[in-house]
């Protein structure tokens, strides 16, 4: 058997010649952050390159062992993946793998090799992506409470009640009422709602479509310039709004005939997945 740590500098060498001549970047051992922690996770192998102006990053993790490879090495071979938000995980065995770390591998959607099968052809076909996930982020609101600033005077507060009983049925949610400093224009909660888009869905792991139930403050950018409630009789200062949502994503899929970039509020494009805010 060979020494160990042969086969991981044979596959490199081999993926740095067969790549030499690509745009294909190959890095080993390499150093990539954490999403959640910030801190470094070192990995065997890095692929780095793009689809179009995408930069894409697929993870190659290395054993040689004796004995077959177990489910435990794929579920953390998965968990870094997701961690530090490769597109691809492979892993690689030169003994192979058990039967359950097979079933696991498909389930956690890791592809396994030996380091015979590691072609540098595949790995450019790996960049080469036929179709997107499209997780749609939706949320229904549930319930919307505006607290009065505790300046406002009794009359102030009293304006504040009679306004938001003017509407009738559903609340307000893209009426533009708010009116924060901050912002450029007049605000709806639906606007609120998406300018918190990412504090709103942290912690999801797509793909999900399983409804949960939140509690959000909305508050002005800037606490001493506050925000008001543009009322009839003028702007009447909030300390903040109280929602509960109900949020959950729907995920398709669809082929991918062209590549281009796309990133505007709201909204968010990546090589595997593209995010789009809908309300129910």
């Amino acid at each position: 058997m060979a020494r160990k740590g042969r086969e991981l500098e044979e596959l490199v060498a081999a993926l740095e010649k067969g790549l030499g001549s690509t745009d294909i970047k190959v890095t080993s051992p390499d150093q990539i952050e954490d999403k959640t922690t910030k801190e470094k996770r070192e990995v065997d192998v890095s692929l780095k390159g793009k689809i179009g102006s995408n930069e894409i990053l697929i993870i190659i993790e290395c054993r040689d062992r004796k004995s077959k490879q177990d489910v435990t090495w794929i579920e953390q071979i998965a968990t870094k993946r997701d961690d530090i938000g490769a597109h691809k995980a492979i892993a690689v065995s030169s003994s192979g793998f058990s039967e359950a770390a097979k079933n696991k591998a498909i389930a956690k959607n890791i592809e396994l090799r030996t380091m015979e099968e590691i072609d540098p052809k595949e790995i450019i076909e790996w960049f080469q992506a036929k179709e997107v996930t499209i997780y749609n982020q939706r949320f229904r609101f549930l319930r919307a409470d505006i607290l009065p600033h505790k300046c406002l005077d009794n009359s102030q507060i009293e304006e504040l009640h009679k306004f938001l009983k003017s509407f009738s049925g559903a609340f307000p949610c893209d009426t533009k009422f708010i009116i924060d400093p901050e912002a450029d224009a007049a605000l709806s909660l639906s606007d609120c709602i998406l300018r918190n888009a990412d504090k709103i869905f942290e912690g999801f792991k797509p793909p999900t479509d399983e409804k949960t139930v939140i509690h959000l403050a909305i508050v002005p950018q800037n606490k001493e310039a506050g925000f008001f409630a543009s009322t009839p009789n003028g702007l009447i200062r909030m300390e903040h709004i109280e929602i509960k949502l109900e949020i959950w994503l729907e995920v398709t899929k669809t082929n991918i005939t062209s590549v281009s970039s796309y990133d505007i509020e709201g909204h968010f494009f990546s090589s595997d997945c593209f995010f789009r805010w809908l309300r129910y």
